[in-house]
């Protein structure tokens, strides 16, 4: 999960200095295709397998909202689903 928020990172970074616009398109798909693979391995993975992980996850997940809500907004939903199946 770090080396992904690693590469992200860095690819915001440019974002941010870019005036060019297939910088920001191509920054914009690359978070997208993060957040719907994210939203997808949460499914997948066991309830067990993410417990540990769910707090971290939430975090990274606020520095995305700025840029893509909506997918931030469904992966969030999904982490917080685990998380309520967890503490009931």
């Amino acid at each position: 999960m770090m080396k992904l928020f690693d590469l992200i990172h860095s690819s915001y970074q440019t974002y941010k200095t870019s005036l060019n616009s297939n910088e920001i398109d191509r920054f914009s798909q690359l978070l997208a295709i993060a957040l719907d693979s994210l939203k997808a391995i949460i499914n997948l993975v066991s309830i067990q397998d993410l417990s540990r992980h769910l707090d971290e996850t939430l975090n990274y997940l606020k520095s995305t909202f700025t840029i893509d809500k909506i997918k931030t907004i469904q992966c969030t939903q999904e982490v917080r689903y685990i998380k309520f199946i967890l503490e009931n």
